[in-house]
C-alpha cells in the first residue's frame, strides 16, 4: 500500500527502456568483538579522532566493522619497501572509505608537510566533492593539508598556511598539499604541463626520496577496456614522475560492484596498477544476519498469508542476497520461481512478492 508503488509500476509500463530493478541486502555489517584492540598501529591522536567520529563524541556505542579492522592491520603494519595494497569490495554503506582513509591519514600525520604523499583518484568530480566534507573534517583535526585539483580549481589565490584546504592552482604548485584529490584527466595534465611540475617534487629540496606513498582508486570497476589500459600506463608514469618506487606505494581500490572472484580481482588490480599480485589483498565484508530455520520461515510465511513462495526458496534467496553485492530482478525470480520463465512483464508480480517478504521484517524485527 506504499504511495510510491503505483508510480513505480506505472513507470515500468510507460517506459519500456527502463532497466530492471536491482536489490541488495539491508542487514548491517559484522563488527569486531568487544575487547579487541583495533588501535594497533595508529598514532594516539588519530585513534582518538576515529573514536570520536565513530561514537559521535560519545553519544553512541561504536566498534569498527571486521573488514575495516582487517584493512587497518594490513595497511598500518606494512613496512617501507614492502607496501601492501587492498581492494575493498563490501557493499554500499559498509564504510569502504574508512578502510583506507584512516591509515592514509595516520601515515600523513607522521610525515605532514613533506609534499604530495597521497593521490585520491575519482572518475567523476562529483564523487570527489562527495568525499571532501569527510576528508576536510579529519584533516582539520590532524593539521593535514589537502587540495582538490580539477577543472574547477581556480588559477590563482592567496595561500593560507593555517587553512586545511589549499584552494588555488598557484598555491598548490608552491605549497604542495599532503593529500591531493583529482581525476585521471587532470593527473595527466599535471605530468605534461610545465607549470605543474613542482607538484610532483617534495617540499624539502634536500629530500632524497619521493614523497608519494599512496594511490587511491575509487570505483575501480569503471575502468574497463581502453580506459583501464590508459590508467595502467598513467599510473606507471605518475610513479616515475614522482621518482617513487613501486615497492613503497600502497594502492587502495574500492568498488561495491567489481565482482566476487578473488583470483580474477587480484589479476585485474595487478594489471591496472602494476602492483605485485602477492601484495594485493581482497577485503570483502560480512553481514550480520540473524539465523532463521526453515520452520521459522515457513511459520512467518503462513502468519503473513504469503503462499506464492515456499520456505526453502525464501531461505535460498535470503542466503544469496546476503552473500552478493546485489541481485537482479531476474536472478530473484529464478530463485523464487525456478519453473516459470522470467520476462519483463513479471516485474509487477515480483515487486509485490518482494514487498510482502520485506514487510515481514517490520513485523518480526528479525528477518
Amino acid at each position: 500500500d506504499h504511495h510510491m508503488r503505483k508510480a513505480i509500476i506505472d513507470m515500468f509500463k510507460r517506459e519500456p527502456y527502463v532497466g530492471e530493478p536491482y536489490f541488495q541486502s539491508a542487514f548491517g555489517w559484522k563488527q569486531i568483538a568487544n575487547g579487541i584492540n583495533w588501535k594497533n598501529g595508529y598514532e594516539s591522536i588519530v585513534a582518538d579522532m576515529i573514536e570520536r567520529l565513530g561514537t559521535d563524541n560519545g553519544k553512541r556505542a561504536w566498534r569498527p566493522y571486521t573488514h575495516q579492522q582487517e584493512s587497518w592491520n594490513l595497511l598500518n603494519n606494512s613496512n617501507p619497501g614492502n607496501a601492501q595494497s587492498i581492494v575493498v569490495t563490501s557493499g554500499t554503506g559498509s564504510g569502504k572509505t574508512e578502510c583506507f582513509l584512516y591509515p592514509v591519514l595516520n601515515d600523513l600525520f607522521k610525515h605532514k608537510g613533506e609534499g604530495v604523499q597521497a593521490i585520491f583518484m575519482y572518475p567523476l568530480n562529483a564523487l570527489a566533492n562527495d568525499q571532501k566534507g569527510r576528508i576536510e573534517k579529519c584533516c582539520k583535526q590532524l593539521g593535514i593539508q589537502y587540495a582538490c585539483y580539477n577543472g574547477n580549481t581556480k588559477h590563482s589565490g592567496q595561500y593560507d598556511p593555517n587553512a586545511t584546504e589549499i584552494t588555488s592552482r598557484s598555491a598548490i604548485r608552491e605549497h604542495r598539499p599532503d593529500l591531493l584529490l583529482t581525476n585521471p584527466s587532470m593527473l595527466e595534465y599535471i605530468m605534461v604541463r610545465d607549470d605543474d611540475q613542482s607538484i610532483m617534487k617534495p617540499n624539502n629540496a634536500n629530500q632524497q626520496t619521493s614523497s608519494l606513498r599512496w594511490i587511491i582508486i575509487d570505483e575501480a570497476h569503471t575502468y574497463t577496456g581502453s580506459a583501464a589500459v590508459e590508467l595502467k600506463y598513467e599510473i606507471k608514469r605518475v610513479i616515475e614522475a614522482f621518482g617513487a618506487n613501486m615497492d613503497d606505494i600502497h594502492f587502495a581500490c574500492t568498488s561495491a560492484t567489481i565482482g566476487k572472484n578473488p583470483s580474477a580481482l587480484k589479476q585485474f588490480i595487478h594489471e591496472l596498477t602494476g602492483q605485485d599480485i602477492n601484495k594485493i589483498h581482497i577485503i570483502g565484508g560480512e553481514r550480520q544476519v540473524p539465523q532463521l530455520t526453515i520452520q521459522e520461515i515457513d511459520n512467518l510465511l503462513r502468519q503473513n498469508n504469503i503462499s506464492l513462495v515456499d520456505a526453502n526458496k525464501v531461505n535460498t534467496l535470503r542466503d544469496t542476497i546476503n552473500s552478493e553485492a546485489f541481485l537482479s530482478s531476474q536472478k530473484i525470480w529464478e530463485i523464487l520461481f525456478p519453473n516459470t520463465l522470467y520476462s519483463i512483464d513479471k516485474i509487477e508480480q515480483l515487486l509485490e512478492v518482494i514487498d510482502n517478504l520485506c514487510d515481514i521484517s517490520w513485523i518480526n524485527g528479525k528477518t
